[in-house]
C-alpha cells in the first residue's frame, strides 16, 4: 500500500519549496540589476541610509587579452581615498561562481550581461567594508577602495580560451587581475602604506 503524505507534511513541503524558490530568485539579484550605458567615467553618490555609494566602472585595458568570458572588456570600480586614507588600499575581488561546462558558460554570459555591447553602470554598490561612511566603516571609510568585477567564470585564475560549437569562451581571469593591478599601481598603489 502506497503511503501518502499527511496534509501537514504536504503543506510543509510546499512552504519549503516556496522559500527555496524565493531564496534562489533573491540570491540572483546581482545577475538581474544591470543598467547599461556607454558613459563610464563618473561616480554617482546614492544615499541608502547614508552607508552606500554607487561607483561606475573603469574599463580594463585589453592589450594583453584581459577580457571577460564573452570577450567583452573587463571592469573594476575605484572609489578614491582621501585624508589619512589616501595611501591605503582595499582591493575586493567579487565572487560569482564558476561555469562548469558550455551550457553553464553561456548561461553565465547571458545572465551577467556579458553579451551586451555596452558597459554595466551602477552595478557596484560600495557599502559594508567598501563604504565611505565613517560611522558604518570606521576602519576603512577613507581608504582607496577597489572592487574588481568578476566576469571570467574561473575566479581570476585563467589565461586561456576555448572554442565550443563556434563560440569562443575566454577564461582570462589571471590576465584581468594582472591588468587591474598594473593600472592601480600606476594610480598610486605602488606607494601604498597598507594594502
Amino acid at each position: 500500500m502506497a503511503k501518502t503524505a499527511s496534509p501537514l507534511n504536504r503543506n510543509f513541503l510546499i512552504l519549503f519549496a516556496l522559500v527555496l524558490a524565493a531564496v534562489e530568485v533573491g540570491g540572483r539579484k546581482d545577475m538581474q540589476d544591470f543598467e547599461y550605458t556607454k558613459d563610464v567615467h563618473k561616480l554617482m553618490p546614492v544615499d541608502l541610509e547614508g552607508s552606500s555609494t554607487m561607483v561606475n566602472p573603469t574599463l580594463v585595458t585589453i592589450d594583453d587579452g584581459a577580457v571577460c568570458l564573452s570577450g567583452k572588456p573587463a571592469a573594476y570600480y575605484l572609489l578614491p581615498g582621501y585624508d589619512t586614507g589616501i595611501t591605503n588600499w582595499l582591493v575586493y575581488l567579487n565572487g560569482g561562481g564558476w561555469c562548469q561546462n558550455v551550457i553553464d558558460c553561456q548561461y553565465y554570459i547571458t545572465h551577467r550581461g556579458l553579451d551586451q555591447d555596452a558597459i554595466p553602470v551602477s552595478f557596484q554598490s560600495f557599502d559594508d567594508i567598501l563604504s565611505d561612511n565613517r560611522d558604518h566603516n570606521p576602519g576603512f571609510y577613507n581608504w582607496n577602495k577597489v572592487s574588481i568585477r568578476y566576469c571570467d567564470g574561473s575566479s581570476f585564475t585563467g589565461s586561456s580560451e576555448i572554442i565550443e560549437n563556434g563560440t569562443t569562451y575566454y577564461f582570462r581571469g589571471a590576465r584581468i587581475f594582472k591588468a587591474v593591478m598594473q593600472e592601480l599601481l600606476a594610480k598610486g598603489m605602488a606607494s601604498a602604506d597598507n594594502i
